[in-house]
């Protein structure tokens, strides 16, 4: 993706209209940037894998075809209505977490806690990133609670670490910052 960065700066990746209804537009630059952004984000959530495996981060939030700009997305979260990770935020996310050096592992949220628990530990999952939504985190605490009671996962080396995905307000930020 640095390649398109420094040879197509002028090609759009991504066109979308906000809260307000304007037209915008995603350069290869600014999403390059938000790509380092979010992989400086998910390493440092994550501790490197130091067995040889790959670290695999599974990412378990609803998406969906709607854009929220990240001003409707705390509007959303105060109000607690369902959170959806939009499109733009979860390519950003899985291209940042190989970014990372990391294995991405999307995890459908409509799967049982049974389901996930079984998911994580047959994957070795390391660290889970989030959605922001209710359902969700007790979803994950559910599974979580099934890994550490139930004896047939007693030889995992540690449970997943967790933390919410990062928004888009969180790896699209008008700074020039890499």
């Amino acid at each position: 993706y640095d390649w398109h960065s420094d040879n197509s700066p002028d090609h759009p990746l991504f066109v979308y209209s906000n809260s307000q209804g304007d037209v915008k537009t995603i350069f290869w630059p600014e999403a390059v940037r938000a790509v380092h952004r979010a992989a400086r984000i998910v390493r440092s959530r994550t501790q490197p894998a130091t067995d040889g495996k790959p670290c695999i981060v599974g990412i378990l939030a609803a998406s969906g075809s709607l854009f929220f700009d990240h001003c409707l997305c705390e509007v959303h979260r105060s109000l607690t209505i369902t959170f959806l990770l939009d499109i733009i935020s979860s390519f950003t996310l899985v291209v940042g977490v190989l970014r990372a050096g990391y294995v991405p592992f999307l995890i459908s949220p409509r799967n049982s806690a049974p389901a996930v628990a079984h998911l994580l530990a047959d994957t070795g999952t390391r660290h889970i990133l989030l959605g922001h939504d209710q359902p969700l985190k007790d979803l994950v605490s559910e599974a979580l609670g099934i890994l550490k009671d139930d004896t047939k996962y007693s030889s995992l080396p540690a449970l997943p670490g967790v933390s919410l995905v990062p928004l888009f307000g969180d790896i699209y930020r008008p700074t020039e910052e890499p």
